[in-house]
Formats: C-alpha cells, sequence, structure tokens
C-alpha cells in the first residue's frame, strides 16, 4: 500500500513537472495564448496575454474571457462551438479590450480538446494582434487610391489635350506637361516610396502568418502601380528633353539581365535568352538601352496575357549588333502599324502611347533602326541594329 501512494505521488509530482515544463515553452511564444474551460472560465494565461491584454495570471485566472475581454465576435458563439465540436478547430478576427480600456483587433485560433462523450472540455485559445497591421493595411490601400487618382489624372490630362491640339501642337503642350508631371507628381509619388518602404520594412519585423503575407501582397500591388506611374513620367520626359547619349562599351547580357529585374514577369511566362557565342562588346549609352528593352520586354509581356514565351536574342550582323524581343502573343493589326511609333498613338485601353514612340527616339539617338515584324497567330518580334562602334 505504501508503495502504491509513493508511486502515484511520484507519478503526480513528473505530470506537474511537465506542465510546468509545458507551460513555460507556451510562455516563450509573443501570441496571447489562452486555455479556458468549455463555460469560458480561463484556467492557463500566458505571458504573451498579460503583454497585450495587461491582467496578470493571477488578475485573469477563473474569470471568463468574454466578460474579462469584453469579447465581440463575427459569429454567434453558439456556431463557432459548434464548429469546434464537429471540426475541432476555429479562427476569425474578434474584437477584445484590455485593462486600460484600449480595444484591441486579434485574429484568433482555437482548438478544442473533446471529453469521453464527445464535449468540449477545454479550447486552447491563441490571439494575434491585428490592430497595427490593420492600420498599416488601411494606410497601404488608401496609398493605391492616391496613386490611382494621379494615373487617372494624368489619361484624362493626356486625353483632354490630344483632342484639342494639332501635332504641332501637341508636341510643345507634351514639353510642358512633362514639366508639370515632374513637380506636381513626383514629390507625392516620393513621399509615397518612403512611407512604403518604412511600412514594409515594419512588416517583415513581424511573425510570419496569413495577415503577413496579405499585407505584404497589397504591397506588391502598390509597387507595381508605383513602376506604371514612374512610367508614364520617364516616357513624357524622355520624349522632351534633348538626348546626348553617352556612349561606352556596353555588355548586352548585363543590360539584358538589368531590364528583366525591373519588369515583372509573371509566372505563366517562359523566357529565354540567347546571346551570340563572341558577341562583343560595343558602343552604346547603358542607360537608354535598358529603358529601350525594357519598353519592349514590358510590352511582350502586355501582349500575352494568357501565357506564352518571351524571347531575347542578341547577334552580330556585319558591322552591327542586333538585338531583337519577340512574344507569341496577339499579332498588331495591320491598319495600325504605320502609327505604332507615333506619339499619342496607343492600342492599349489604359495608356498615354509614348513608350514605343520614347524607344523609336532612344534608338536613334545611338544612331541606330528599330524595327518590328508581327504575323497573325505567331506574335511580334522588334528588331533593334545599333553599330558596333
Amino acid at each position: 500500500m505504501v508503495f502504491e501512494i509513493l508511486r502515484l505521488r511520484k507519478e503526480k509530482e513528473q505530470a506537474t513537472e511537465s506542465l510546468r515544463k509545458q507551460a513555460e515553452l507556451i510562455d516563450l511564444s509573443p501570441d496571447a495564448i489562452i486555455v479556458k474551460k468549455s463555460d469560458d472560465t480561463i484556467t492557463f494565461w500566458s505571458k504573451g496575454a498579460q503583454k497585450l491584454y495587461g491582467w496578470t495570471k493571477e488578475e485573469a485566472v477563473e474569470k471568463q474571457t468574454c466578460s474579462l475581454l469584453r469579447t465581440k465576435s463575427p459569429e454567434p458563439f453558439g456556431e463557432i462551438t459548434l464548429k469546434l465540436k464537429r471540426a475541432g478547430i476555429w479562427s476569425g478576427q474578434l474584437i477584445h479590450h484590455t485593462k486600460d480600456n484600449r480595444k484591441v483587433v486579434v485574429h484568433s485560433w482555437w482548438q478544442s480538446k473533446l471529453d469521453a462523450k464527445g464535449g468540449i472540455a477545454e479550447i486552447l485559445e491563441s490571439n494575434v494582434d491585428m490592430t497595427e497591421r490593420n492600420r498599416i493595411q488601411s494606410k497601404l490601400e488608401e496609398n493605391a487610391c492616391i496613386l490611382e487618382e494621379y494615373a487617372n489624372q494624368m489619361e484624362e490630362l493626356a486625353n483632354e489635350r490630344a483632342k484639342q491640339l494639332n501635332q504641332a501642337e501637341r508636341l510643345a503642350t507634351i514639353g510642358q506637361t512633362a514639366g508639370m508631371v515632374g513637380h506636381d507628381i513626383r514629390n507625392p509619388l516620393q513621399a509615397i516610396v518612403g512611407k512604403l518602404y518604412l511600412a514594409k520594412d515594419e512588416i517583415y519585423s513581424l511573425p510570419d502568418n496569413a495577415a503577413k503575407k496579405s499585407v505584404l501582397e497589397s504591397i506588391t500591388c502598390i509597387e507595381e502601380n508605383l513602376y506604371y506611374i514612374d512610367k508614364i513620367i520617364a516616357d513624357l520626359q524622355d520624349y522632351t528633353k534633348p538626348l546626348k547619349p553617352s556612349k561606352e562599351k556596353v555588355n548586352i547580357e548585363k543590360i539584358i539581365e538589368e531590364a528583366l529585374l525591373i519588369v515583372a514577369i509573371p509566372i505563366n511566362l517562359e523566357v529565354s535568352i540567347v546571346v551570340e557565342e563572341g558577341f562583343p562588346q560595343f558602343m552604346a549609352d547603358f542607360s537608354m538601352l535598358k529603358r529601350v528593352l525594357m519598353n519592349l520586354i514590358q510590352n511582350a509581356v502586355q501582349a500575352m496575357p494568357n501565357g506564352g514565351k518571351l524571347k531575347v536574342n542578341a547577334e552580330r550582323q556585319d558591322k552591327q549588333v542586333c538585338i531583337s524581343v519577340a512574344d507569341t502573343g496577339e499579332d498588331i493589326p495591320e491598319e495600325v502599324q504605320s502609327k505604332l511609333f507615333t506619339p499619342l498613338f496607343t492600342t492599349k485601353s489604359k495608356g498615354q502611347g509614348f513608350g514605343l514612340a520614347v524607344v523609336k527616339r532612344l534608338v536613334e539617338a545611338q544612331d541606330g533602326k528599330i524595327s518590328f515584324q508581327s504575323q497573325n497567330q505567331k506574335g511580334t518580334t522588334f528588331i533593334i541594329h545599333l553599330p558596333i562602334n
């Protein structure tokens, strides 16, 4: 009998020690972790919960979470209980209140432990503070609206001027518009870029979860809009300002690589780069040629919304280099081919019609020529010829 009592006492001590170690491990988590009975009575309150809500373990244990935290849920607790019985888990956003009456939004994960009769014996609740992340995401969405508004204003301005002026007057107006764009849009654009960088840096420091992934996806969308607006500004200014190429020996592989890094390539596109063996270094303006390839690659990507093949080739032809960008998207209709390099002409629903006009100007400024071939069901290829020396 004495041995049985000693054995039971030892087992109890071991179980107590095991629970103590588990509690210590749970306390290492920054999340607010709560264990409660089926009647919502708290039996465990982690250090993360104390930090988030303000109540100590002694103050919280034996209280009911809904009463203590004044919980507000998007769905009735009865429905949550049914889901816990059926699936064993539930997750969603809840509104809680801290000890100092501060409202916090949390993403909550619940896991139930059932008893022998299938009822809920215990619930493990893990809460992550979403208040600051939701504020950041709201700010990002607000910035996205500002970016869209700037883009729409740009398009409206270009369309209005295009209708009112003839070709000669248009070119003069483009110069005025470019100055306005540089001053009135680039300043707020730089402010948004700065805020976006700080927000992105802050988000990367947060624990990995679904909410963090969602916010980062929003940032990616905003970055794409930033690139689009910056491209509008650069096209306008490149078309109107005097061009003075700074020629130097360039490496075509490096130029292609940098251009592809800037343009977002969808996963449904197959990209191939073929540079002829022994392709020489040649004299060109590195930045100008990169802009040319960026524009042509971007056009090729937009021509293949459902996927396809993007090919960038470079080869030597006598005393010239030949660089081509080809896509397998829709061909260019014959009736618009003669206007393709004309400023303010575009076949896209969204755009100002400067992209290819700028490309032609940048190529010709380096004593080169650009042409294209477009065939039905085969896509379009743009070909650049530049002198080696």
